[in-house]
């Protein structure tokens, strides 16, 4: 009888599976970029490649979108688009290939993870979610930060997870080097750093002494790669400015701004869009949407203007928020954890360039992508339970997936943040699956344990769908309800 495609692929080698992986990853990626090959003039995507053209040009750090900044973007970023247009000319293809390609890349280090970290199935399934991850595909045609951050910080988790396994010092200058680069192309891995540390330092099966050195080592390269740019900064601003200037205007942006005399801020829409003007006056929006001058009533004035100061602003304004509001913030907190879980990605809009380019097939899209989160959330939590174990490697995933967790909780939830975090729970996802699968001879071998770590995994899975019917009918009801009417009209023609 003719073996079925599942039969074949599990018969091929290892070598044999990953090199189909990467083939049918790359390919997807790729041929979904050939779709629109076009520079960003607009939006966050035409501000990196603004810098990018600055360091290639040897002008000031500066976007014509953000020309008062100098510092306010992250430069890891910037210098890699550097790095391709200066190989390859300034355009979108070569881009294109390159992202295409680490993105194709990071599914075979999602699967080295879950087969070190569990097994090799686990392995195979995450490996397989991420390559037909629609998210993971759309950013990878577009100039911003996700497809470079996303496989810097699979590779770091991998590298980490090796130097566990062989805690050489050649392990702990890798781990260094990675953890440099990845802040450096976002900031925001900085907060990683305490959850990385506690794991080492309670994960790492050697003596205390090797322990010190390889923290030792690690933080030493760590520190040698920010050193040049918090230099430059501080040069520039004459102040500690390790590696960019957005933090605070991000934590400002992250906290509901004071309603307008007779207008109510609906909490979650505004976590979604963003509403604010930054506390001196400046708002970027209008420039980087292509509106040329803001409105005339900002209190913005350009020769005062003090980019430090602006986020010192921004974060003080946060603890003050959250000194004077406790109550407020801890319902504010519980908002942000319903949108992290939110599976229906928000509405793309053209105006941006973020829409996914099919027109009105657009929405089918949106729902294959909403499936798929609701999929992996579902099983995933099956999975966190059933590998959660103080002396199991696996806990580093956990430590990883907590601190996406925490940070969207301290700052704006966003699916696009929370990607890299969906990303390695694709591991928790088929570990869920592979549990599901043998959940009866787990139950057989050891019904003490098993029966409350079902018992937790089932009301975790029920939370979970139960904050999505709230997210999609309690709070979108109506975006739904247009959506089917779209797809009904599509399928209908």
């Amino acid at each position: 009888m003719p073996r079925s495609l599942r039969d074949r692929v599990l018969a091929l080698s290892e070598r044999q599976q990953l090199a189909l992986l990467f083939g049918v990853a790359f390919l997807l990626r790729l041929a979904y970029g050939l779709t629109r090959l076009e520079l960003p003039e607009i939006n966050d995507m035409g501000v990196y490649d603004d810098l990018a053209m600055s360091i290639i040009n040897g002008t000031a750090y500066t976007s014509a979108l953000e020309p008062d900044f100098r510092s306010f973007r992250a430069p890891g970023y910037p210098y890699f688009l550097a790095a391709v247009f200066s190989f390859f000319g300034h355009a979108a293809l070569p881009v294109v290939i390159i992202q295409s390609a680490l993105s194709a890349a990071t599914c075979l280090f999602v699967y080295a993870i879950g087969r070190d970290l569990v097994n090799r199935f686990v392995g195979l399934v995450a490996a397989g979610l991420s390559a037909v991850d629609a998210e993971m595909i759309h950013w990878s045609r577009e100039l911003i930060t996700e497809t470079l951050y996303i496989f810097l910080l699979v590779l770091l988790v991998y590298t980490f997870n090796r130097m566990r396994r062989a805690p050489t010092r050649g392990w702990g200058v890798a781990v260094g080097l990675l953890l440099g680069a990845s802040a450096l192309v976002r900031p925001n891995v900085l907060l990683l750093i305490p959850f990385l540390a506690l794991y080492g330092w309670f994960g790492f099966d050697i003596e205390r002494r090797q322990r010190l050195i390889l923290a030792a080592i690690v933080a030493a390269i760590f520190c040698l790669v920010l050193t040049p740019w918090t230099v430059r900064n501080y040069r520039i601003h004459d102040a500690f400015v390790p590696i960019a200037t957005i933090g605070g205007s991000s934590l400002y942006g992250s906290v509901p701004p004071e309603a307008k005399p007779g207008q109510e801020v609906v909490v979650w829409r505004f976590l979604e869009r963003g509403l604010h003007i930054l506390p001196n006056g400046y708002d970027m929006m209008y420039r980087l949407f292509g509106v040329p001058e803001p409105p005339s009533n900002l209190a913005f004035d350009p020769a005062e203007f003090d980019e430090v100061a602006l986020s010192n602003q921004g974060r003080d304004h946060y603890l003050a928020y959250v000194r004077d509001h406790p109550g407020d913030y801890a319902r504010l907190l519980i908002t942000k954890a319903s949108l992290i879980f939110n599976p229906l990605p928000p509405v793309y809009a053209p105006i941006t360039r973020s829409d996914f380019g099919f027109g009105e097939a657009d929405v089918i899209v949106r729902y294959y992508v909403c499936a798929f989160i609701l999929v992996a959330f579902v099983f995933g939590a099956v999975g966190v339970v059933s590998t959660f174990d103080l002396r199991s490697p696996a806990l580093l995933l956990h430590a990883v997936l907590a601190y996406h967790i925490v940070f969207q909780l301290l700052f704006r939830p966003a699916l696009r943040y929370f990607l890299p975090g969906l990303v390695l729970c694709s591991i928790f996802t088929a570990a869920g699956a592979w549990a599901l699968r043998n959940w009866r001879s787990r139950l057989a071998e050891n019904p003490e344990s098993a029966r409350p770590r079902m018992a937790t995994a089932g009301v975790l899975a029920l939370a979970v769908l139960a904050n999505s019917a709230y997210q999609m009918f309690g709070l979108r009801g109506d975006i739904v309800a247009h959506d089917w009417s779209v797809i009904v009209r599509l399928f209908s023609s």
